[in-house]
């Protein structure tokens, strides 16, 4: 869920960030503007973004959806990076939280070995 917070705000500042500018009649130089996303309704442009910024931030990236212009590439390279650090921190804090439940089994298992101890006693 945090990815898709982080990941559809950015891939609408892609889409609406360097290609907010009028074009002429026929220039596909920006991504709003070579995809049509004027002519589509906004839950079309939300599906279409969001499916940008998870094959982006996944990095499958099918080439079906691309930015166009060089401002564009620059800043889904600044995304892609910034989203690979919040995964990564994403995964760190999941390796804690096993780590801490490793730790807690560790202790029941080593009272369950003390319970086979005293049972072997007997």
């Amino acid at each position: 869920m945090y990815l898709y917070q982080t990941g559809y705000p950015c891939g609408a500042t892609v889409t609406a960030g360097a290609g907010c500018e009028p074009a002429a009649v026929g220039d596909a130089g920006y991504f709003i503007i070579h995809f049509e996303l004027f002519d589509r309704t906004p839950l079309q442009n939300l599906v279409i973004v969001t499916y940008f910024a998870f094959t982006s931030l996944s990095t499958v990236g099918f080439g079906d959806y691309n930015p166009r212009s060089d401002e564009e590439r620059i800043f889904c390279g600044f995304i892609l990076l910034f989203g690979v650090a919040i995964f990564s921190y994403i995964m760190g804090i999941f390796i804690e939280i096993l780590q801490k439940y490793q730790d807690l089994n560790r202790d029941l298992d080593e009272g369950d070995n003390l319970t086979k101890f005293f049972g072997l006693l007997t």
